[in-house]
């Protein structure tokens, strides 16, 4: 929501000073501009990146990537490692098992830790498992932001591309002075369209992107120490004193942000 909210805000800004200051909207509509930066943004992406890494930036932007999908708050995710807790310490690792299925569909990460408790595993080959596939979200999140980041140098170079096509235009219609304006408009709206599509979409999107990766990781790494807790047979207090800590730090990511 509030990206959209952003994104309306940006938009009404770049507009609205326009029409203060009494121009048309018409002049801040061009399509061969906007064919420009766009379209030579998007090339440049594609040269420099496979497809599969621009696919994921857009999936990743959409819905986020699954396998760091984690529904439970932090209190929930501690509250239920605590109960777990406690029913390790009265019948074994093997009491655990029945709670894999159960938060299955809440995350996938949770449900791994789960099975491998169950299942007997060693703190450090728990940890050793579930660190990778938090080292591969942590590629997958930073390719995307480099993508994102890129595509923002990119655009302001492709406005300045713009703006030289419309001077070249305008060289070639000096003798018409008629038309000189439509080669003033397109120089001019290309470099702000540039500008714009880096500043207002493409680096504002990379941070935020950053930002729930991180907050992902850190969910991530909450699992994980619950899951090496259990494993070792921490007792419920233990365990609850070791996790307290992520609480305390989503408490004051949600303040930043808010």
């Amino acid at each position: 929501m509030t990206v959209v909210v952003g994104f309306l805000l940006a938009l009404l800004a770049l507009v609205g000073t326009h029409l203060l200051d009494g121009g048309e909207l018409g002049l801040l509509l061009q399509p061969s501009a906007a064919l420009i930066v766009v379209g030579g943004t998007v090339a440049a992406l594609a040269v420099q990146y496979r497809w599969e890494a621009l696919r994921d930036v857009l999936y990743d932007l959409r819905s986020g990537d699954p396998a760091a999908a984690h529904r439970l708050s932090r209190e929930e995710t501690i509250r239920l490692f605590v109960a777990m807790a406690g029913a390790v310490h009265r019948r074994g690792t093997q009491a655990v098992m029945g709670v894999a299925a159960d938060v299955a569909t809440e995350s996938s990460l949770l449900h791994t830790a789960v099975e491998l408790v169950g299942r007997g595993s060693s703190a450090e080959d728990i940890r050793t498992t579930l660190e990778l596939s938090a080292a591969r979200i942590d590629r997958r999140a930073a390719m995307a932001v480099d993508v994102l980041q890129a595509g923002g140098g990119f655009a302001p170079t492709m406005g300045v591309l713009g703006a030289v096509f419309g001077l070249v235009r305008i060289m070639s219609m000096v003798s018409n002075p008629d038309q000189l304006g439509s080669g003033i408009a397109l120089a001019f709206v290309a470099t702000i369209y540039g500008l714009g599509l880096a500043n207002f979409v493409l680096l504002p999107l990379a941070g935020r992107m950053e930002t729930r990766v991180q907050g992902q990781l850190d969910d991530m790494e909450l699992v994980i120490e619950g899951a090496c807790a259990l494993a070792n047979r921490d007792e419920p207090k233990l365990v609850e004193r070791k996790l307290a800590s992520f609480a305390r730090t989503q408490g004051m990511r949600n303040r930043a942000v808010s």
